[in-house]
């Protein structure tokens, strides 16, 4: 296993995880059943695979490389945003959402990607005070709505018109976001600093009812920094890593 790393995600088919190592740059294919790693790939800011598991985008520089699962090159998109950390597949697999700042200096973009032909088709995009960034992205369990986390507050999109409908908690900074694979959840992430020590906590909002807090939860000052992450899966559970002191927090969705 690589050290340090930043970013993991795994094929919803296949035993393959792509695991990306900040400090050395580059990102690794890992075969779950061997726990071996069986190839090499470029570094990246955000990776994500397909619902079905055939293909895989994965944001560099200036671009969105599609991928197979063996990362055989399938196509390369250029969207009018310089991609970063956001990017998810809506769960029918048709559409992507990849963010980033827009190229034309307008505030944030979100490209909006026909993952069928790895197209662009539309942008999202905004301005205004602290509109000026967009980070994680993270698509609802039904696909009507996509997340989008702000310099401050969450923005939410109606996948069907892809407008923005509305803006949550605009007083947080977070620094990672997911939806329930379960519930009409959506967990978001944020550390707050004090003086040389830092506490992570867990916002827990009802996605049925315009981002309604259903509960924060503190997790402790062992969640420290921004290489902290966000993961559910279908059994009900929510993980909260910190990659700064390899510490992992486990919560059962039905407690919450």
């Amino acid at each position: 296993m690589p050290s340090a790393v930043s970013m993991i995600t795994c094929s919803p088919t296949d035993p393959v995880a792509f695991i990306f190592s900040q400090e050395l740059g580059e990102t690794y294919i890992f075969n779950t059943s061997t726990s071996q790693i069986t190839d090499t790939t470029v570094g990246a800011r955000a990776f994500a695979f397909s619902p079905d598991g055939q293909k895989v985008y994965l944001n560099e520089k200036s671009m969105v490389l599609a991928l197979g699962p063996d990362t055989s090159l399938l196509n390369v998109i250029s969207p009018d945003v310089d991609p970063d950390v956001g990017l998810a597949f809506l769960p029918n697999g048709r559409k992507a959402y990849v963010g980033g700042n827009a190229l034309d200096n307008t505030g944030y973009g979100l490209a909006v990607i026909d993952a069928i032909n790895d197209k662009q088709i539309s942008r999202i995009t905004g301005t205004g005070s602290n509109f000026g960034f967009l980070g994680k992205v993270a698509a609802s369990n039904d696909g009507k709505k996509v997340y989008a986390t702000l310099e401050s507050g969450i923005i939410v999109i109606d996948t069907a018109s892809d407008a923005v409908v509305s803006k949550i908690f605009d007083s947080q900074q977070f620094d990672d976001i997911v939806h329930s694979q379960i519930y009409p959840r959506l967990y978001a992430l944020s550390y707050i600093e004090d003086n040389e020590s830092a506490v992570g906590y867990l916002y827990v909002f009802d996605t049925t009812n315009t981002g309604r807090i259903v509960d924060i939860i503190q997790l402790g000052a062992s969640i420290t920094g921004p290489a902290i992450r966000l993961a559910t899966d279908s059994d009900g559970l929510v993980y909260a890593t910190d990659g700064d002191t390899n510490t992992l927090t486990i919560l059962q969705e039905q407690s919450l």
